[in-house]
């Protein structure tokens, strides 16, 4: 890898997964501007909604959507540089 390349963003879809921990080990493995995917469809519903607005309050990712077609959309949490503490 050369100085000016940037290292490759990482996309983790964790929208048709059920369990409760996937949020939070998707976050754990990411680092700056790292994708995680937590819903899909018309409305950010679905079990991880409320852990990525969590996220987003503590400033480790930005809440942003996609649209993938008529009213359809990705949402995605999206990594920031701040450090998650342990």
């Amino acid at each position: 890898m050369s100085q000016n390349s940037k290292p490759e963003v990482r996309v983790l879809d964790i929208s048709d997964s059920n369990k409760q921990t996937a949020f939070d080990n998707a976050l754990a493995q990411t680092r700056y501007g790292d994708k995680i995917i937590y819903s899909r469809g018309v409305h950010a519903l679905g079990t991880y909604k409320y852990k990525a607005a969590d996220a987003a309050a503590a400033g480790y990712v930005s809440l942003v959507q996609k649209r993938i077609g008529p009213a359809n959309f990705e949402y995605i949490a999206q990594r920031t540089k701040k450090r998650i503490k342990e």
